[in-house]
């Protein structure tokens, strides 16, 4: 699976926090000049606009202000305090946003080593939320770079084949009258039997031995033109409610065969990225090594289960 591949990778905390450490590089320095720059920036918006009046009064007291000339030099007095102002506002916005972009990747920084300790190598007995979150932080990305060679469409797993890959069980051949007659009642679950039950049992097991869809059992015969719907509903319950299960143990000793073999997956790349970086993604899409990529791509085939 896309994991495995992602957990060999990450085996070793102290290397992961390396690449960390290189993807941040010199962001907490620059965010501090960043909050350095802006106070600055404060401090002098604050003495300006605290001198602006007083300069103006000065100005105007000086002047005669029905003189057009001195009128003038008001004027451009106020247009050059507000081009500063407005010259410092926007120098304000620029840092402001690269301050905010360094320290989203100080926050991603932190969350990726805080995650690392807490995994340490213990990467494969991860639950499914933890899988999700490194996948997540270190935006996995697969990419196809062949077609698969076998296995039904879509490969979707089914839990019953599952169930009988994990459990190492085999999937009866035949359903005789005297096994029936031992399974019959379980079967039914406290309700009286069915015609139906049988045939459906019988479908259900050739469908697990053939691996095919519930779909291809539309509208038939055996179990008297039902639609799909009604066999996938019957079997479910039968599996849900560990029916299934406990028919298999009253049928023992049988004739089965294995569980058939499970979807294969084409050949993949599969690139984890740190950095949401516009250059960074661009560079991860034309195959490039970046900090964020060095050391977690990896070319794989696997088989999973259908």
């Amino acid at each position: 699976m896309i994991w495995d591949e992602v957990a060999k990778k990450l085996t070793d905390p102290d290397e992961i926090k390396g690449l960390v450490d290189d993807w941040l590089g010199t962001i907490p320095e620059r965010a501090e000049s960043y909050r350095t720059r802006l106070q600055e920036i404060d401090d002098k918006l604050n003495k300006l606009r605290n001198t602006r009046r007083k300069k103006i009064v000065m100005l105007a007291a000086s002047l005669d202000e029905d003189d057009e000339s001195d009128q003038k030099l008001i004027d451009e007095l106020k247009e050059e305090i507000a081009s500063k102002e407005k010259e410092l506002r926007e120098e304000q916005e620029r840092i402001t946003e690269w301050l905010e972009e360094a320290e989203h990747k100080e926050e991603r920084a932190g969350s990726m080593r805080a995650l690392i300790d807490r995994v340490g190598t213990n990467v494969k007995d991860l639950d499914r939320p933890d899988k999700k979150r490194i996948l997540e932080l270190l935006r996995v990305r697969v990419d196809i770079v062949g077609e698969s060679k076998s296995g039904r469409a879509g490969g979707s797993k089914d839990p019953m084949l599952e169930w009988h890959r994990e459990n190492k069980i085999t999937i009866p051949l035949t359903v005789s009258d005297e096994q029936w007659g031992r399974v019959e009642g379980i079967l039914a679950g406290g309700r009286k039997p069915k015609p139906e039950d049988r045939p459906c049992f019988e479908m259900l097991l050739e469908k697990l031995r053939h691996d095919k869809g519930w779909h291809d059992y539309d509208h038939d015969e055996r179990m008297g033109g039902k639609g799909w719907g009604f066999f996938y509903r019957l079997g479910r319950r039968w599996f849900m409610d560990g029916m299934y299960a406990q028919a298999l143990e009253e049928l023992a000793p049988y004739e089965g065969v294995k569980t058939p073999a499970g979807y294969t997956l084409p050949p993949m790349k599969i690139c984890g990225v740190i950095d949401d970086s516009a250059e960074d993604q661009m560079k991860t899409e034309a195959g490039e090594a970046t900090p964020s990529t060095k050391g977690i791509t990896a070319t794989s085939t696997e088989r999973v289960a259908a």
